[in-house]
């Protein structure tokens, strides 16, 4: 409640944008609760006159080094694009498994907002192609003090759209997969309501529910276009949240769960021989091949645990990535080697947990609702 007030008055005073974003940084993550183990995630990209996709670097800080985390900050600030993991992570392990990584869901070990990223139809920042954004800024900003029953803690105006912050009154430590699933569940779950909600204002947002989710660095300037913009907080409240108050404002889902009567996935991996066949087939997989800029990371993601397991699975996997406009070949191999290691994804995740438009018109949604899923 102290670190809510003080950012609040910082706005007021108008101090330096590098004062604002530590105490930006102090009020999203509690320092007397953060674990020793726990880093800051901070990622920046550089501007680039090729056609080419910025390469994003990534420096882990611990709470120690809080100080040249901002000097860091200021010395790129209005240069380059700056973001931070919505979680701090373990940087050991992080890089341990990836030296590039800069932290995923298996890595994070500390939660203390739950967030949605709203995009706005902003010319030089977000394609609305086959998506349904809010038409400007203004409308998106109506939804979020108008149309969202829970009252923002932090609104930040990020130049190319809208990130919304409900900070926790007890910040969530990640110690077990345990404790990440909760925390993934509840933040998917709570990104669903939203997304809900925004459907009945005839709008979209992307699910950005991983815990490793990168949002913009309030303070600090949006460099996607000529035309700098800052990313400013435009409201800050008094209001932080128990677990118990968000989880009885979401709505439930009662699944009647069928017994699996599978394969062993060794063999039924042997299914999908030919990946022209799941795309011939399956309108999700064909919605992410023909529109890969209409979908979310989580989307792809669940593409490629499909396309992985084909035939010439990680050739594939490339191919359907590369239409992207921002496609990285680093971070795709980083991500076919974490979908290796697991299934694909089902229908039921894709259609249910995911909410993807691909599978709009899909035969195989009426099979779902027999089974006594709520879609």
């Amino acid at each position: 409640e102290n670190a809510l007030i003080n950012l609040s008055l910082a706005l007021q005073e108008q101090e330096n944008q590098t004062g604002k974003t530590a105490l930006f940084f102090k009020t999203v993550f509690l320092p007397e609760s953060i674990p020793k183990e726990a880093s800051y995630v901070i990622c920046y990209t550089l501007p680039t006159k090729s056609s080419m996709k910025p390469k994003m670097i990534s420096r882990f800080f611990t709470q120690s080094q809080f100080d040249a985390m901002l000097r860091l900050n200021e010395s790129l600030n209005g240069k380059a694009n700056i973001y931070f993991s919505t979680t701090l992570q373990d940087a050991e392990a992080a890089l341990k498994k990836n030296p590039r990584s800069r932290g995923t869901s298996e890595t994070a070990v500390y939660l203390s907002f739950l967030h949605v990223d709203i995009d706005v139809d902003a010319p030089g920042f977000h394609k609305s192609a086959g998506k349904r954004l809010f038409p400007h800024n203004e409308a998106a900003l109506l939804f979020i003090e108008n149309g969202i029953p829970l009252t923002p803690s932090i609104i930040v105006n990020t130049g190319g759209g809208w990130h919304v912050y409900w900070l926790l009154d007890q910040p969530m430590i990640l110690q077990t997969e345990a404790d990440r699933k909760r925390a993934g569940t509840l933040l998917a779950r709570f990104q669903q309501w939203i997304r809900s909600l925004a459907g009945e204002y005839k709008a979209s947002i992307d699910t950005t529910a991983d815990l490793s989710r990168l949002l913009r660095v309030a303070f600090t300037y949006n460099v996607k276009t000529a035309e700098r913009r800052l990313a400013e907080i435009i409201e800050v409240t008094n209001r932080r949240y128990s677990l118990e108050e968000i989880e009885a404002l979401l709505p439930t889902q009662e699944l009647k769960k069928k017994a699996a009567r599978r394969l062993p996935f060794t063999k039924r991996r042997q299914r999908f021989p030919n990946i022209e066949s799941i795309y011939k087939n399956c309108r999700f997989m064909e919605h992410c091949r023909s529109r890969p800029n209409e979908v979310s990371y989580n989307e792809w993601f669940a593409a490629l645990s499909i396309a992985v397991h084909c035939k010439n699975g990680i050739e594939e996997a490339h191919k359907l990535s590369r239409g992207y406009d921002r496609y990285s070949e680093d971070e795709t191999e980083f991500k076919i080697a974490e979908a290796l290691k697991g299934k694909p994804n089902t229908c039921s995740h894709i259609a249910i947990t995911l909410g993807s438009k691909g599978c709009h018109g899909c035969p195989k949604l009426d099979g779902l609702r027999n089974e006594g899923y709520v879609l």
